[in-house]
């Protein structure tokens, strides 16, 4: 059963077993390093398709209902973090520059 599980998860018996008695110090040693990369990648993998998206969208709705206050959390970054293609970034940040120039001149002008 323990094999099973193991071979499910990607590790070795002894490391989801902790039986060790088969095994000297040298291979019990090089296998934990080489289970250690692999859960490291599983964690990355975890990170980024599960833990980062769900902070994102939690933070942009705490923002936006007011729970949480954050003065440097830009609402535009969200939608820069979204857009899918060079061309609409580059479109956002035309128009964001003709706002502000727009903005400034008529300030100046009054």
């Amino acid at each position: 059963m323990l094999r099973a599980v193991a071979a499910g998860v990607g590790c070795s018996y002894t490391q989801v077993s902790s039986d060790f008695s088969s095994s000297n110090y040298s291979s019990s040693r090089l296998e934990l390093l080489e289970t250690r990369a692999h859960y490291r990648t599983l964690q990355q993998y975890l990170i980024d398709n599960l833990c980062q998206p769900i902070y994102e969208r939690w933070m942009e709705m705490a923002v936006m209902s007011g729970v949480v206050r954050a003065p440097g959390f830009d609402m535009d970054l969200i939608v820069i973090t979204r857009a899918s293609g060079l061309h609409q970034l580059r479109s956002l940040l035309t128009r964001r520059k003709k706002q502000r120039l727009t903005s400034l001149w008529s300030a100046a002008e009054s």
